[in-house]
């Protein structure tokens, strides 16, 4: 009598390597965080609520401290382009610099939000590293 062999489990294939880390929740919650960054208000509301959730905590965190910077500079210079405008050109040349500043940040914002909604905790050179650290 021939044995019944047992079905082998599944493997897994190329999709569920790929596939997100975190619940969609925490995908969507960090994606919002990470995208609405600029407001500083909707981070610190998500960092607060989601306390248990490293996940949405870590972007909380980078997209609150991307958007400090991001405000900033943005003030200052506009400040300093506002203050030289009484000295001829200059503050008008300087104050071009704002809509390509304006758009990388944008661009930026966007590929995080891309990534924090499919699961990557992609952490940016030096805010990342601060984000990690109050993230935990």
């Amino acid at each position: 009598m021939a044995k019944a062999s047992k079905p082998e489990p599944k493997k897994a294939g190329p999709a569920a390597e790929t596939a997100p880390k975190g619940s969609n929740d925490s995908n969507l919650f960090a994606a919002i965080s990470e995208f609405f960054g600029g407001t500083i208000v909707v981070p610190v509301l998500l960092y607060l609520i989601k306390k248990e959730d490293s996940f949405v905590k870590f972007h909380s965190m980078q997209a609150l401290i991307l958007g400090i910077i991001y405000c900033v500079v943005l003030v200052g210079l506009i400040m300093v382009s506002f203050v030289l405008s009484f000295a001829g050109g200059i503050g008008a040349l300087l104050s071009c610099i704002t809509l390509p500043l304006a758009l990388a940040y944008l661009l930026l914002v966007l590929v995080l939000t891309w990534k924090a909604y499919n699961g990557e905790k992609y952490a940016l050179p030096i805010i990342g590293n601060f984000a990690e650290q109050y993230s935990k």
